[in-house]
């Protein structure tokens, strides 16, 4: 299974990017996160910060304060909100654009009137998210770049585009357990609401300080974890929820120990970008592809960061 894993699925694939990850991942463990903060440092000697524009929707923010914030703690919640306008664009498109379940070509419809609830997640294909002029408007801003390179140390690059979807669901769902993501040597995600998120529908929960690669010996497999054992040794004080209206934003490294929660009532809706000094590849890349989107005049700081989705 471990050759299979390592070497045989990215030949298989032909993909460079997908064994550089995987190796990445297996080494992470083997070293208990030596491996990431080596590789950090030496990532950050040859790729150089680039300046971007000020940001347009949100010119009052501060990336430093927020990488900051990140560093201390492993998350912020964000001051700003991702405007109503946006958000109400975002959500209009999913309602109107087929989804899936667990493979991309077969597609499932869903509306705000009828939600399936056969599986516990429901995304939406990044071929068609990339081509959305609303989640272009916060793309080609500067803002989410500017904090993650802030966070990184170094010009990062837009690996994951994603929009999903969590229903009421009655069985058992991985993600609903504590774990930290094995993303490679250094990552950051931002999480944004699009639908009111409460006690009821699924508030993400992440223990606060959690997020150094290097883990506690009894923890630092990438398995799924008992709630009680990590808050005993972290700390309960440190478990955050979080909760908010559609258009709140959350910055986070899951580096750190992170779930979701149960959704009872209605649905979670939820817009992820995650930045990483390596390309983490998606399933979608492996079979009809994504193609890059040409877009004339994107400034060049910008075209660095998005050069996986637009060209």
């Amino acid at each position: 299974m471990f050759i299979k894993h390592l070497f045989v699925e990215p030949l298989q694939k032909k993909s460079l990017a997908l064994f550089t990850f995987r190796l990445c991942q297996f080494l992470h463990v083997r070293t208990n996160g030596s491996f990431d903060l080596l590789a950090r440092r030496l990532i950050r000697t040859f790729r150089s910060k680039v300046n971007f524009p000020q940001s347009q929707l949100f010119p009052k923010s501060d990336a430093s304060k927020v990488a900051a914030a990140i560093r201390e703690d492993g998350y912020a919640v964000l001051n700003d909100k991702l405007p109503a306008q946006i958000v109400e664009e975002i959500t209009a498109f999913a309602f109107t654009t087929p989804a899936y379940a667990t493979d991309p070509a077969s597609t499932i419809s869903i509306t705000v009137d009828s939600i399936p609830t056969e599986y516990p997640r429901y995304d939406w294909r990044i071929g068609d998210l990339t081509g959305n002029q609303a989640i272009q408007k916060i793309l080609f801003d500067s803002y989410f770049h500017h904090v993650a390179q802030e966070y990184l140390g170094c010009r990062p690059r837009l690996s994951l585009i994603i929009l999903w979807l969590n229903p009421p669901f009655k069985g058992e769902n991985s993600q609903f357990v504590f774990h930290y993501d094995n993303d490679g040597p250094a990552f950051v995600k931002f999480f944004v609401y699009l639908s009111d998120v409460t006690e009821g529908n699924g508030p993400h929960v992440y223990i606060r300080k959690s997020h150094s690669p290097i883990k506690p010996r009894q923890f630092h497999m990438g398995l799924r974890y008992e709630e009680s054992l990590l808050l005993e040794y972290f700390g309960a004080e440190n478990k955050r929820s979080f909760v908010g209206p559609a258009g709140t934003m959350i910055a986070e490294d899951t580096m750190g120990f992170h779930r979701g929660s149960d959704v009872v009532k209605s649905y979670r809706l939820i817009f992820q970008l995650e930045y990483s000094v390596l390309d983490i590849p998606h399933a979608e890349e492996f079979g009809s592809g994504i193609q890059r989107l040409k877009i004339n005049g994107l400034e060049p700081s910008l075209q660095k960061v998005l050069a996986k989705y637009y060209c």
